[in-house]
């Protein structure tokens, strides 16, 4: 899967660039001062350099939203049809958006309309938007160095996107509005999504259609202060691999599987979230070498896997008596289900203290979920014993 994921990335960023750069500067240095501007006169395969500046220039559209005056604005258009690459300044320098955050629901950084080019972005913040950063319906998105900050919605890939690479970006704050925001949604069949930081966003990343099946994300890091929720969600039978990332903080749970399809968790650190794993139903579930400490409950099942095989992890239950290692719903009269938790390490091996802080069928008679845990690991390393902090150190990157 993940040569697939590299030949495809691979391919797609063959069309980007390779003609004539043109420059948008505020003082009147370059080809151009507003950046539309650029993107009207541009080519197939030309380069957009974006210098310092707040860039608050946008285009009037009736019927994208319910702005506060009733008008979309559309600060970057794109025709899909076309590769461009957009380099800004840097982040701290190089900004798109208006200068405070207005609630309402119209207002796009980029719009990429449908089209089979290629779309970079670079080196630049999205800032205030209060409905789309990036809103794409061609067919590649390549983004290296974006900061996404207090925009309802970082980056959106439609259906027609087919392949995606995030790489080194930032999504920093969502306004506290709708309670729905995400950083990435996306639906595209090819996607990765690595070095990149999301703090408090309501939710991370979402995959969320069964055409996004090769989905990476790797060495990212989500965090939340008062209003990230979630982590990383695959549903509606998305599948990929989540490796090498870290969670704190979140509401509620770092990873979670909900209809999903064929999923990969590894290497992967959770801690102080609302929970680790929500489980609610996947077509195959893979989960090894992740450790989940200081957390209300350490996983949730709702709905069982069709297949699962979740060994060689490290569950450490918050010392509450609100706090659990793993709960199941309080009603589901199908079955009856096995999970097997076996060959994992609990913190202890003492059978009676994991199976009281364990809420499944054999607690409640309208549930007929059971989890087995026996036997567990003896230590959290196969051959040596460990301190927390040397555990948790082991997956930090």
């Amino acid at each position: 899967m993940v040569a697939a994921v590299a030949l495809a990335l691979a391919a797609a960023g063959a069309g980007v660039a390779g003609g004539r750069t043109w420059t948008v500067a505020q003082d009147g240095s370059g080809d151009f001062t507003v950046i539309q501007d650029a993107v009207d006169a541009a080519a197939d395969g030309d380069v957009i350099e974006i210098g310092p500046g707040h860039y608050t220039e946008f285009q009037s559209e009736w019927g994208w939203g319910q702005d506060p005056d009733g008008i979309g604005k559309l600060y970057v258009r794109v025709d899909g049809a076309k590769s461009l690459t957009f380099i800004g300044a840097g982040a701290e320098a190089t900004v798109i958006g208006p200068l405070e955050f207005i609630n309402g629901r119209g207002q796009f950084g980029f719009l990429l309309t449908a089209g089979e080019g290629t779309i970079r972005i670079e080196n630049l913040r999205l800032q205030n938007l209060n409905y789309r950063a990036v809103y794409a319906l061609n067919s590649r998105v390549e983004t290296a160095g974006v900061v996404v900050e207090r925009c309802l919605w970082g980056f959106l890939y439609t259906g027609s996107v087919q392949s995606v690479d995030v790489a080194s970006c930032e999504f920093l704050r969502s306004p506290q509005v709708s309670g729905s925001e995400f950083a990435i949604s996306c639906r595209a069949p090819v996607a990765e999504i690595r070095d990149s930081i999301f703090h408090d966003y309501r939710g991370g990343i979402m995959l969320d259609r069964a055409g996004s099946t090769n989905v990476r994300v790797s060495a990212c890091r989500f965090t939340g202060q008062n209003w990230g929720r979630n982590g990383v969600q695959f549903v509606f039978s998305a599948g990929g691999v989540v490796e090498n990332c870290y969670f704190s903080n979140l509401l509620s749970y770092a990873l979670v599987v909900d209809g999903a399809g064929i999923t990969t968790f590894r290497n992967n650190v959770i801690e102080s979230c609302g929970g680790g794993i929500g489980m609610v139903g996947a077509q195959h579930m893979t989960m090894h070498d992740v450790s989940i400490s200081e957390c209300a409950n350490v996983g949730y099942i709702g709905v069982p896997c069709d297949m699962q095989s979740v060994y060689n992890n490290y569950f450490f239950r918050r010392q509450t008596d609100d706090s659990y290692y793993f709960k199941t719903s309080d009603w589901f009269p199908y079955g009856p289900y096995y999970v097997d938790l076996r060959n994992n390490y609990w913190g202890t091996t003492d059978p009676e203290e994991i199976s009281r802080w364990i809420y499944d069928g054999y607690d409640n008679p309208n549930v007929w979920i059971y989890v087995l845990f026996e036997p567990m690991a003896d230590s959290p390393v196969r051959t040596e014993a460990r301190s927390w902090s040397e555990v948790k150190g082991l997956f930090r990157k």
